[in-house]
């Protein structure tokens, strides 16, 4: 109610002003007949004294001095004191592309920020709230509003900073939006300047920070501090940027509660999953693993929409806690996922349901951050997950990290990661751990014994490493189905009798280290990179399995 009350005082002030420019206008229209008059004045008395004799017309000097105080009074009202050039009207703002929120939660969090708006003594207003709960999307309905009645700004600026963000893409993103050109000479500290004098001279802006990470410092970019009406909002992960940026107002958002989070996924995912036996309670546990998050709810949702295999939402949950093993925002690479995807031999893939983002022309895609975060909340619990993906590891986990409730591990992407296990610590002892990802770490050698209780490994990613020599434990790898490498490990592969899928990367391949594959039965597929002297090899070579020839020649294309 109170923001409705707002609202009608916020228009009976505009009605007020409008009053206010009728008189203004009733002022100026009685000038503009006072200017008539004059004229009409100084033409009659002109011609009256051209009629009169020299000694009359002294008599009139005084009704000549009174006419030009009045002309000069109307000629210093009607001057441009800036001069005669005015300022082309400047860009007021961009209307954007946003959906439509429902619900409650968020119509409380708009009217709370818009009461901010429309007080005069908060110049700025931080909106913080973690990633995906609908900051941006609450901001974008605000900037739609504002732009569509326009009653108190004359400018409205979006702005996404984003987490990569530096002051010169700042600037120049700034610079697009209010008309300023720079040549590409400046310095930062010029650009400020040129961005501080041109926002300087708009009155009342409007100024949108989207996502911004860390604390910037106005002055360095160019943005003056708000008054006589203007307004600087951000929206931010964190309420202390909000503090050091000097924010008056702040408003927190919170997540969706349980029932509103359901109903938003119902709303995107369709109500039809309600009517496919046993598929209620699936999609309850994967709507309530996106934490009440609009932005993974709808991301999830939109993805499972349309799919009413059971098989394939019970796979969701599982599919989403392999791809947390990735570090945040990596690139991965397309090669590297259907390779892994050959190993897993999965039917269902999460990348085909576009919870990963293209990236251009690279083969690469990357997957989103929120969903990485969910993926997350899946692993916890038992058995576990232990991610430490390109946080610059130089030594392993410390022992009490290798769990034996551990089932997944990635280490991928710590270059220069060494694993001293002989030297200070026992082998790791994780019996149920299946997946094991130690790819691009640079690992020059694995020491004897660490895979000696890892008897239920499955996948293991050894990938971009100029492994030297392997450890004879990894002949213990019995239930080994996939294993990624660079080099063959003489001597081990006649003992890995579950290896279904062999990848192995760019690498130069000897005839001799390959013989020890004929004892492989089972044996699906293999990917090489390179081949030396492959033909006489494939001629030569006795296959225990009559299938195996024929199963691996798709994969030999040379042949």
């Amino acid at each position: 109610m109170e923001f409705f009350l707002n609202k009608i005082d916020k228009h009976l002030a505009n009605q007020r002003s409008l009053d206010q420019n009728m008189n203004d206008l009733k002022r100026e229209l009685k000038e503009l007949n006072d200017v008539e008059r004059i004229d009409g004045e100084i033409q009659s008395l002109d011609g009256r004294i051209g009629k009169s004799s020299a000694i009359t017309r002294g008599f009139r000097a005084e009704d000549v001095l009174k006419m030009l105080k009045e002309v000069e009074e109307h000629i210093q009202k009607g001057k441009f004191h800036e001069g005669l050039v005015v300022d082309n009207p400047q860009w007021i703002g961009q209307v954007l592309s946003v959906t439509a929120l429902s619900g409650e939660a968020a119509q409380a969090y708009i009217e709370e920020i818009w009461l901010y708006l429309v007080d005069d003594e908060v110049q700025k207003i931080g909106f913080c709230g973690m990633g995906g709960v609908g900051k941006t999307s609450i901001m974008k309905l605000i900037n739609n509003q504002i732009l569509k009645e326009t009653w108190n700004f004359n400018s409205v600026i979006w702005i996404t900073v984003s987490k990569e963000t530096s002051t010169a893409k700042l600037q120049k993103n700034i610079a697009s939006k209010i008309g300023v050109t720079f040549s590409g000479d400046e310095d930062e500290t010029t650009k400020a300047g040129m961005l501080f004098e041109t926002l300087s001279r708009k009155s009342r802006f409007l100024m949108i920070l989207d996502d911004l990470w860390d604390r910037i410092f106005l002055d360095k970019v160019g943005i003056p501090e708000p008054s006589a009406g203007s307004k600087i909002v951000l929206t931010t992960r964190s309420f202390d940027v909000c503090r050091q940026v000097g924010c008056c107002g702040v408003v927190k958002i919170n997540p969706l509660a349980e029932e509103e989070a359901w109903n938003l996924f119902l709303e995107k995912v369709g109500r039809v999953v309600l009517n496919i036996p046993n598929l209620e309670p699936i999609a309850k546990s994967i709507a309530k693993h996106c934490a009440g998050l609009p932005l993974a709810i709808i991301t999830v949702a939109s993805c499972m929409k349309g799919i009413d295999d059971l098989y394939k939402w019970r796979n969701a949950l599982k599919e989403l806690s392999f791809c947390a093993l990735y570090l945040e925002d990596f690139r991965i690479k397309e090669e590297d996922l259907i390779q892994l995807w050959i190993a897993l031999w999965r039917k269902w893939i999460v990348g085909r349901q576009k919870v990963v983002t293209e990236m251009g022309n690279e083969r690469c895609v990357k997957m989103h951050d929120l969903v990485r975060d969910m993926a997350l909340r899946i692993t916890t619990g038992t058995p576990l997950v232990l991610v430490e993906a390109g946080v610059r590891l130089m030594e392993p986990p410390n022992v009490q990290e290798w769990n034996k409730d551990l089932e997944k591990v990635s280490l991928m992407e710590n270059w220069g990661l060494q694993l001293p296990y002989p030297l200070q610590m026992s082998p790791p002892k994780c019996p149920i751990l299946t997946t094991f990802l130690l790819s691009n770490c640079r690992i020059t050698s694995i020491p004897e014994g660490f895979f000696k209780h890892m008897h239920a490994l499955k996948i293991l990613d050894l990938s971009r490493n100029p492994i030297m020599s392997f450890p004879i434990s990894m002949a213990n790898l019995k239930n080994l189905t996939a294993l990624l490498l660079d080099e063959i490990p003489i001597g081990i592969l006649s003992n890995l009798s579950c290896l279904q899928n062999l990848i192995i990367g760019e690498m130069l391949i000897r005839g001799e280290e390959l013989h020890g594959l004929k004892k492989l039965e089972i044996l699906k597929a293999l990917s090489l990179s390179v081949y030396i002297e492959l033909k006489e090899w494939w001629e030569s070579v006795e296959w225990y399995h009559p299938d195996t020839k024929s199963l691996l020649k798709p994969f030999l294309s040379i042949l």
